[in-house]
């Protein structure tokens, strides 16, 4: 993987792999936010998931997703 910007990781990995690092990333977090996402056969062409409070939220919209910035 490649860290272009902090905090910021690029690469290509198994599921299994990019499970693990779900799991390290999220374990014992009291703050903060995650975000993985990765190559995957449906509409849009990825799947995600996420985790913690973030400025900016994934909401679903007939089918697609898509994101949402609070106006506070």
């Amino acid at each position: 993987m490649i860290e272009p910007k902090a905090g910021i990781f690029l690469g290509s990995m198994t599921a299994r792999i990019r499970d693990e690092l779900w799991l390290k990333a999220v374990k014992g977090q009291q703050s903060g936010a995650c975000f993985q996402a990765w190559r995957s056969p449906t509409e849009q062409g990825f799947q995600f998931r996420t985790f913690g409070e973030a400025t900016r939220q994934i909401v679903e919209f007939e089918g697609l997703y898509l994101v949402a910035i609070s106006k506070e």
